[in-house]
């Protein structure tokens, strides 16, 4: 199931409040990738939050988890992936 996005109140240089919503994947970076038929990947964050994005000719899925990226990128070609909305 996804999640709903969190938002952040930002004031615009009138002082006017408006509610900005952050992207689920705000914060992340590239950390690793594999080129081929199918391709992945790799994104950290600094609190060691990470996602695997696997594309292929015909769909583009996601993985993600809070601990242990470097074994999940070793063994990125098992595990679940499911779309956008479902993972985040």
């Amino acid at each position: 199931m996804g999640r709903i996005a969190s938002k952040i109140r930002v004031t615009d240089t009138d002082g006017t409040v408006v509610d900005h919503f952050a992207r689920p994947l705000d914060g992340y970076e590239a950390a690793d990738n594999e080129i081929g038929d199918t391709s992945y990947y790799g994104y950290l964050d600094k609190d060691g939050n990470w996602y695997i994005m696997k594309r292929t000719s015909t769909a583009v899925t996601y993985a993600k988890g809070i601990t242990a990226y470097s074994t999940n990128w070793t063994n990125r070609a098992s595990l679940s992936y499911d779309y956008f909305d479902q993972v985040f």
